[in-house]
């Protein structure tokens, strides 16, 4: 008589059994689990920042008219690495297909319809860096520019004092 084989019989083409490798697979499980919910994060930060990106370029549009790359708040410094703009991109590729197949009239008029039959206009966006602002750094500034300015201004009354004194030696040697 023929043994009937179980449902799980056919569900199962190997069982692993080494627990070193079952542990592996566990972390293997996890890290793609971690990836999956990293990825959608990840698409959820970059739509946010894609909103702060439309909702600020005017204000990169107006510091590039100005040459301004620096934009400063009271906690951070925003520096402008890269104006955006348009780019022109040119594909040589499908330029010199399409002239290839127009053969029959002067090359360079054909070549040069094709560049610019294929040649677009891409947005480049601005490029920025913002940094927290370090207090202790703007206070050190701050202490430092105050410094120098309080040493020059005591450095003229030092001119002065001293011929103050000068003259009034003299003045004391007359009196006698």
């Amino acid at each position: 008589m023929k043994t009937i084989l179980n449902f799980s019989n056919f569900i199962n083409e190997a069982k692993v059994t080494d627990k070193a490798i079952v542990a592996k697979l566990d972390r293997i499980h996890e890290l793609k689990n971690k990836i999956k919910e990293l990825t959608a994060e990840t698409k959820a930060i970059n739509a946010e920042l894609g909103e702060f990106d439309a909702s600020i370029k005017p204000i990169f549009d107006a510091m590039k008219v100005l040459n301004d790359k620096l934009a400063v708040t009271e906690k951070y410094v925003m520096k402008i690495t890269k104006y955006g703009g348009q780019s022109t991109v040119i594909s040589y590729a499908k330029a010199v297909d399409d002239a290839i197949a127009k053969v029959d009239e002067a090359a360079k008029e054909i070549i040069n319809e094709c560049v610019k039959a294929h040649t677009t206009v891409t947005n480049v966006k601005h490029s920025y860096e913002i940094e927290k602002v370090d207090e202790s750094k703007v206070f050190n500034k701050i202490k430092s520019l105050v410094s120098k300015a309080v040493d020059k201004f005591k450095g003229f009354f030092d001119k002065k004092i001293s011929k103050i004194d000068a003259v009034n030696s003299k003045l004391e040697k007359m009196i006698k």
